[in-house]
């Protein structure tokens, strides 16, 4: 019976942590371009943000990227070669 080395037994620990990673990394870059986007907003305008509207709104943007990539699987989709099939899931998760 042939022994199964260690690197085997956490391929799939090493492979949920790096999907994370990767959603964790989309979510905070989307919640930084919305905060950016309304910041820049309200500054061109030179008027106050209205009850911190741009941390409300990046936390938004936040959570529905994580969910977005999570449910469509986009962390599996960019780190290999890709078929026309998961680009059209690709397109999907970007346009949702």
């Amino acid at each position: 019976m042939r022994r199964r080395r260690a690197s085997d037994r956490n391929r799939p620990i090493r492979k949920l942590a790096t999907s994370l990673a990767v959603i964790l990394f989309d979510s905070l870059m989307a919640a930084l371009a919305v905060f950016v986007a309304v910041r820049l907003r309200y500054d061109h305008l030179d008027q106050d943000i209205i009850a911190n509207v741009d941390y409300r709104a990046a936390a938004v943007a936040a959570v529905v990227a994580a969910i977005v990539w999570a449910v469509m699987r986009q962390d599996r989709l960019i780190w290999r070669f890709t078929s026309l099939s998961d680009f059209r899931r690709l397109f999907l998760g970007v346009v949702i």
